[in-house]
């Protein structure tokens, strides 16, 4: 029996199938970032959410399970009993996936490259940060091409919520996220003497809900270090700083 199926037994005798619950994979993710945290501002930071899009998503996994994973007051948080239990399959579950993740791009090398996308506008100079970007993704990151594809809103937003692209880049409006995309908001500094050195340019990094908190922070690092104009050492990006 799986861990979404479960069965009862009905006043009849015969066995009725529950709903299964609905363990999303970046629910699972957040939860591991909480139980290891054990702090809702420090996880929901790493997990570049808010804290209350952190205790809602902790509300649905526990409606689902049936059953409480986490008590806190107002100074401490701490795993329960069957907390401790479903942190131990979650992991494993989220390893699994991740270790399917990394052979599959492995095995596809240059023949599928990843996708980064995005979404033009008018600023100049912004295309070689994001060429620059994009060539600094496939050989610090992945260790794979990386192709920049050129996409409207509702495409850009699509092929992030589809897996169609790794990451997204578009200007930073000021509107909340999308929702099913975790985001971070990064500020381009003009490049020194440049003729676009008037002020400097706010873009939000997108990607889907489901990706490794940890690549995420990695992506992100990347990404501030090349838009501060600062030099991005293989070691300092692997480690997220």
């Amino acid at each position: 029996m799986s861990i979404t199926d479960t069965e009862r037994e009905a006043p009849s005798g015969r066995a009725v199938r529950q709903p299964s619950a609905d363990l999303g994979l970046s629910r699972l993710r957040s939860f591991i970032c909480l139980a290891e945290e054990l702090h809702f501002g420090r996880a929901a930071q790493r997990l570049h959410i808010s804290q209350p899009a952190l205790s809602q998503q902790l509300v649905r996994l526990e409606k689902d399970v049936a059953t409480p994973l986490l008590r806190r007051t107002n100074r401490s948080v701490w795993l329960t009993p069957a907390g401790r239990e479903f942190l131990r399959g979650a992991r494993a579950a989220v390893r699994a996936l991740d270790e399917t993740t990394d052979a599959t791009r492995r095995r596809a090398g240059s023949r599928l490259p990843l996708v980064l996308s995005h979404v033009p506008h008018a600023h100049g100079g912004l295309g070689s940060f994001v060429e620059d970007f994009g060539a600094a993704l496939g050989e610090q990151l992945f260790r794979s091409t990386v192709r920049i594809a050129r996409h409207s809103h509702e495409e850009h937003r699509r092929a992030l919520r589809e897996g169609r692209a790794v990451l997204g880049i578009c200007p930073a409006d000021g509107e909340p996220g999308v929702r099913g995309l975790g985001s971070a908001d990064i500020v381009v500094l003009p490049a020194p003497g440049g003729a676009s050195a008037a002020a400097p340019y706010p873009l939000r990094l997108s990607w889907p809900e489901w990706a490794s908190p940890a690549e995420v922070d990695r992506l992100v690092s990347l990404a501030r270090h090349l838009a501060q104009g600062s030099p991005t050492p293989l070691a300092a990006v692997r480690a997220g700083v």
